[in-house]
């Protein structure tokens, strides 16, 4: 039996003509995918890109903040080679969740807390798709492992606190045009409902929004096991027909962002735009490439929610 889609609780906002149109379609749009494929570079030009990033950004005594993703256990693996050399010695890794806490610790790299380092030097996390040409990135489509979910309030802070940011992404995550994926949101596990309806009003016609499941088949309301992390929030992802919009147009990013941001009850999204200052691509043809960004925004405070 298929699962209620979630209902409106209140009237919608009023929106274009475009949006209206596609709300009204007897067949909608086949949902974009979540996120690009499994990367295409091999792991020798991944971990010489995770190699540029650290050569790159890192100096002796940084404060290095670790994400998650395949080129960013590469990365941790070559800091810890640097720093037990004496390369780059005094070097402290703050991870961004347990999974990358327990790779730094696997590879005998020294780890702080953020409570113990507020500042970070410089941030460097693999991401899920990516616009260089906006500096947007989407983080948190795909699990960071079998078995867990993304916690994106807790990378939320680490963008927060870190000087600069540093990406690393597969040549077949980047988009020429517009983020295409969906835009995963975290949000208060108790409230969710009422929380997931507001998003489903501001992209009425553009997307749909599915509750993320803890394992097992997915439906709007997250199946039989819905994720609820061990801190209390929810996962929905806004999974979008054309692309990232709102109110049926290609908003900036950073009105997407903020409108969701915005909604009580949201705890953190996966769409982080003008932070990064570098990205790195492994390129399964031409090897890895540094592209410098220029940041828009400032970072935000080490214990904000909003990404």
């Amino acid at each position: 039996m298929q699962a209620p889609a979630l209902r409106h609780a209140r009237a919608p906002r009023p929106a274009p003509a475009a949006a209206r149109a596609r709300a009204g379609r007897a067949l909608r749009p086949r949902l974009l995918c979540q996120a690009a494929g499994p990367g295409g570079a091999p792991e020798d030009v991944q971990r010489a890109a995770a190699k540029l990033a650290v050569d790159a950004t890192v100096r002796p005594g940084s404060v290095v903040g670790i994400g998650t993703g395949e080129m960013v256990n590469y990365a941790v693996e070559y800091l810890a080679q640097q720093a037990a050399k004496g390369a780059l010695a005094g070097v402290v890794a703050v991870p961004s969740c347990a999974l990358s806490a327990s790779e730094a610790a696997f590879q005998g790299l020294k780890m702080g807390r953020l409570e113990q380092y507020p500042k970070v030097d410089v941030f460097i996390e693999q991401v899920d798709q990516l616009d260089a040409n906006a500096n947007a990135f989407l983080k948190g489509l795909r699990a960071p492992a079998p078995g867990t979910q993304p916690d994106l309030p807790a990378l939320s802070r680490l963008l927060g606190a870190a000087g600069a940011v540093v990406l690393l992404a597969d040549a077949a995550d980047c988009v020429s045009g517009r983020l295409r994926a969906a835009l995963p949101v975290a949000i208060d596990a108790e409230a969710w409902e009422e929380c997931a309806e507001e998003i489903d009003t501001i992209f009425l016609g553009d997307a749909e929004v599915w509750r993320r499941p803890a394992e097992g088949t997915s439906n709007p309301r997250g199946g039989d096991n819905p994720y609820v992390s061990p801190d209390g929030h929810a996962i929905v992802d806004v999974r979008f027909y054309e692309g990232l919009k709102l109110y049926g147009e290609d908003a900036s990013y950073e009105r997407i962002e903020a409108e969701v941001a915005a909604i009580p009850g949201v705890l953190a999204t996966g769409l982080v735009v003008g932070r990064a200052s570098l990205a790195v691509i492994a390129d399964a043809e031409r090897g890895p490439l540094a592209t410098p960004l220029q940041p828009t925004a400032a970072p935000a405070a080490a214990g904000g929610g909003g990404s």
